[in-house]
């Protein structure tokens, strides 16, 4: 994410108009604030991970963070948004920010214990 981050992440839970959260950017929410500028250090811990970035910054990076600890209950539906801070050619069309998700959510029948 590097140069492309800074978007704010926003969750809309239950048809919510104005996101409940309305985080302060990517790099936060990620957990590397402040430490995206070169030489760029891979990190990783229970939920939130930079495990592939060139030390220059320049090239791949991938990022990576999980709702395991602070998850966000809903009763029908949940929307999630980051905001895309920059262009795709910004740099002079080196840099391209693209963002990826997969979400896993877990469902008790509703007749289980009846």
């Amino acid at each position: 994410m590097g140069g492309g981050g800074e978007g704010d992440e926003k969750f809309f839970v239950d048809g919510e108009k104005f996101p409940s959260t309305f985080g302060t950017g990517s790099e936060d929410y990620i957990g590397y604030a402040w430490a995206a500028e070169p030489p760029h250090v891979l990190f990783d811990c229970a939920y939130a991970c930079q495990n592939a970035v060139p030390i220059d910054g320049n090239g791949l990076t991938s990022v990576a963070r999980y709702h395991v600890g602070d998850n966000v209950p809903f009763q029908h539906s949940f929307e999630a948004y980051i905001e895309k801070y920059k262009e795709n050619n910004w740099n002079e069309g080196r840099a391209i920010c693209v963002y990826e998700a997969t979400a896993y959510w877990y469902v008790m029948p509703q007749n289980l214990y009846s």
